[in-house]
């Protein structure tokens, strides 16, 4: 019996259906009691999955495909670790009068006209 597989097959996407009722296969492997869980990636190595699955303590293949984004810092905390560190290398920001200065000379610069 010859099969003909049509569908997907790369990393990210793993989709096949058959037109003769071949069992399908990926890269020579017959598929078999294969499940779909979510879980979290708690370190380089290890997957906490979301539920329980019906087998031994066995070796498996896993495919990971994240589900969202890393969660983003809340935009405070970012600033003040920054502040932070740039203060710790004794950084100085400018003064209001610094900065006033400098938007008045800017702005002056602009009512000279186009550069000659």
């Amino acid at each position: 019996m010859s099969c003909r597989w049509e569908g997907v097959d790369s990393l990210s996407s793993i989709s096949y259906f058959t037109t003769n009722g071949c069992t399908p296969d990926y890269r020579g492997i017959a598929i078999h009691n294969t499940y779909i869980v979510t879980g979290t990636l708690t370190d380089a190595r290890t997957v906490k999955l979301d539920e329980a699955l019906p087998l031994t303590p066995t070796k498996v293949r896993l495919v990971v495909e994240p589900l969202s984004p890393a969660s983003q810092r809340p935009y405070q905390e970012v600033m003040a670790e920054i502040r932070a560190r740039q203060l710790s290398r004794g950084h100085r920001p400018p003064s209001q009068e610094e900065v006033d200065a400098y938007l008045r000379t800017e702005q002056d610069s602009w009512e000279e006209g186009p550069c000659t």
